[in-house]
């Protein structure tokens, strides 16, 4: 990655902090080679949707397993 401004890597920071300090859910979003620039707006939407979903999917099994032992 290509050395960041000072402003830059607050901004950083604040993407990683909101995606749960997961910096591959940023790294993701705006890194997207689909598309030749991103909108904050969009990257935090996207960046939260991931974030959300991850949070699910790590939270499944748990329940999945509990479920299975009260059957």
């Amino acid at each position: 990655m290509r050395v960041l401004k000072e402003k830059d890597r607050i901004l950083y920071d604040k993407l990683v902090r909101l995606a749960g300090g997961n910096s591959g859910i940023v790294i993701e979003v705006l890194s997207n080679p689909h598309r030749s620039s991103v909108d904050l707006r969009t990257a935090i939407r996207e960046i939260e949707e991931l974030r959300n979903r991850q949070s699910r999917q790590s939270h499944e099994p748990a329940s999945s397993i509990s479920q299975a032992a009260t059957a």
